[in-house]
């Protein structure tokens, strides 16, 4: 009976392993391949997604060293010699003209101030340089719409020229290749009105200074001048012009030949109007 009982029990023992463990068992090996077959698939399009972003990367890489190397060695290139702006003193002036018709008529370009600042990142070559004054009122690049780098501006009160403002100028026209050169005096100016009252204050005395000789006749007879400040800034700014020639025998030089262009612009600050008063 003992025997005989141990039989049943391993019988019923095997067929309840039989039944109970080996359907989980079949479903965990089918899951299990289910799950085998997802990872490898996910694995090889990751593989795939992998190489392709790596291709494209290098591809990437390889394509903008290129134009990298391309482009450091056009501008190097450019940039050992002195920049030119390629127009002539004629041609630069109708430019600057055409900016100021623009300015007059509220017709400004467009302009890219990104692509302006990466072409002139490491040279300039400005088609004009401007001498003006400091006064607020008077901006260049507005008055002549142009962009970064087209006008190579000099400003002190009075638009003096001094040492450093013909100092600034010379490096402009040598070096730079700049054809012309504008002496732009203004109305209403404080340090022409500085001039013709006589006035010593401080460092604006080496001011008044560099102006007086240049309107003595006005400082004389201004009871007699109706609108003397207009009449003392466009006389001021032709001294000007003459002192910036004198002052620089390479200014002089290329004047003289014809190389660059100096010409003398009034600015009606209450009007917003410019006029070419010495051409």
């Amino acid at each position: 009976m003992v025997k005989s009982s141990g039989k049943l029990e391993s019988i019923a023992l095997a067929l309840f392993v039989t039944m109970f463990f080996s359907p989980v068992n079949n479903a965990f090996s089918l899951e299990s391949a289910k799950n085998n077959q997802t990872h490898a698939a996910t694995h090889d399009t990751s593989h795939a997604a992998s190489n392709a972003a790596s291709h494209e990367s290098s591809h990437k890489t390889a394509t903008t060293a290129a134009h990298g190397g391309s482009h450091a060695a056009t501008h190097g290139a450019s940039s050992s010699s002195h920049e030119v702006s390629g127009l002539s003193p004629e041609e630069s002036l109708e430019k600057l003209l055409a900016g100021y018709r623009r300015f007059q008529t509220d017709t400004a370009s467009q302009k890219d101030l990104k692509k302006a600042i990466s072409e002139t990142a490491n040279s300039q070559s400005p088609f004009a340089a401007i001498v003006t004054c400091s006064d607020s009122r008077v901006p260049p690049e507005l008055i002549f719409d142009a962009n970064i780098g087209e006008l190579f501006i000099v400003r002190v009160a009075g638009n003096v020229s001094e040492p450093y403002s013909v100092g600034s100028v010379e490096y402009a026209v040598e070096h730079l290749g700049t054809r012309l050169v504008v002496v732009l005096g203004h109305s209403k100016c404080g340090a022409v009105s500085a001039a013709l009252s006589k006035l010593r204050e401080g460092n604006i005395t080496y001011l008044v200074h560099k102006i007086e000789p240049g309107i003595k006749d006005i400082i004389k007879n201004q009871a007699q001048i109706q609108d003397k400040v207009t009449v003392a800034s466009k006389q001021n700014m032709k001294y000007q012009i003459m002192k910036l020639i004198e002052s620089s025998s390479a200014i002089e030089e290329k004047y003289k030949s014809g190389k660059i262009k100096i010409i003398g612009m009034y600015y009606d600050v209450a009007q917003g109007i410019m006029t070419i008063e010495n051409h």
